[in-house]
């Protein structure tokens, strides 16, 4: 890696409405991991409260150690790959799968992996770099932009949902707010 003295910049929460951008190490990865330059992040309610302090409980403990910040709706470009990844390429282009299910718990088993119980998240894409396990990447194809990649995330929770309600054509649906959730239900419901 050609970075200078592996430290890169990341956006850090030190407590509510405690937001620094610091100096970091760039994260170190594993056989199996990926190493991807952030390109586009989008910035998720859960994050807003985060750093608003609205959570009884913070999701992600403060500090420099985890960020304080989950950082999830990202796009990149892959920087570096584990000796043992063989399905992704420096240059490739990628966004995240947020949960890194177990894949031997009950719910997994059931393939109910977004309920896993030994789940990890993927954070920290408010920075510069990023890490991940292989297995939780997915290429998005060149002539999809970064920023439009960005929104996978919450592209695909509105197509689950829209997946649950099943709205037949011509029915009303309510679509509660006008924030990116809602409009994006709004485009989906337009289908």
């Amino acid at each position: 890696m050609h970075l200078k003295k592996n430290k890169m910049k990341a956006a850090l929460l030190y407590g509510p409405s405690d937001l620094r951008v610091e100096e970091v190490d760039v994260p170190e990865i594993k056989d199996n991991e990926v190493l991807i330059k952030i390109k586009n992040i989008g910035i998720c309610p859960s994050d807003v409260r985060s750093y608003l302090g609205i959570y009884k409980r913070q999701i992600f403990p403060y500090g420099r150690e985890s960020y304080g910040l989950s950082g999830h709706e990202w796009s990149g470009e892959v920087a570096e790959v584990g000796e043992n990844v063989k399905d992704f390429s420096v240059g490739d282009h990628v966004v995240p799968e947020i949960i890194v299910p177990c894949g031997q718990c009950k719910l997994c088993r059931k393939g109910m992996t977004n309920l896993c119980q030994n789940k990890s998240n993927i954070v920290r894409g408010y920075a510069e770099y990023a890490k991940a396990p292989a297995k939780a990447l997915f290429r998005i194809p060149e002539n999809v932009s970064f920023t439009e990649a960005a929104f996978s995330e919450p592209i695909a929770v509105c197509l689950h949902t829209n997946d649950i309600i099943s709205p037949k054509p011509g029915e009303t649906i309510l679509i509660i707010g006008g924030g990116p959730m809602g409009l994006i239900h709004l485009q989906i419901s337009k289908l």
